[in-house]
């Protein structure tokens, strides 16, 4: 949908911009573990979507847990 599409590009830009200092999400995979979980919330819950800040929650999440923990 037009909505997830939306979702998906804000997704893209936040996600570099997450957290940048911090040496986990200066790898490719703790970016794309991001992304994923991030984009997975936003087709799950098309109402919602993807909101600012989210990427902040989800990667401090991510620093302590598995990505399906993280999205649950």
């Amino acid at each position: 949908s037009g909505r997830t599409s939306k979702s998906l590009s804000d997704i893209e830009k936040d996600v570099h911009r997450t957290l940048s200092q911090h040496e986990y999400f200066q790898t490719e995979k703790a970016r794309g573990e991001l992304m994923s979980v991030l984009s997975a919330f936003a087709w799950r819950n098309p109402r919602i979507g993807y909101a600012q800040s989210m990427n902040v929650v989800a990667g401090t999440m991510l620093m302590f847990t598995e990505p399906s923990d993280a999205f649950w």
